[in-house]
């Protein structure tokens, strides 16, 4: 089975400006526009999450602390 690379927050949020671009500009057809909003949508979803387990790890890291 193989596994998915884990895309990095940063290329995340790089993926989601060039994505923005594109749906500001004049040159997106009505056909691109579903799939574009779309996959932002799940970018931002996985952003979400990866803020998420940050937190708790810290969080975790924090308690075993005190």
């Amino acid at each position: 089975m193989a596994t998915a690379k884990k895309i990095s927050y940063t290329d995340s949020l790089k993926e989601l400006e060039e994505i923005l671009a594109k749906l500001e500009s004049q040159d997106i057809s009505l056909e691109e526009l579903s799939p574009l909003v779309k996959k932002a949508s799940l970018i931002i979803e996985r952003c979400k999450q990866q803020l998420f387990d940050t937190d708790t790890e810290i969080q975790q890291m924090l308690d075993d602390i005190n």
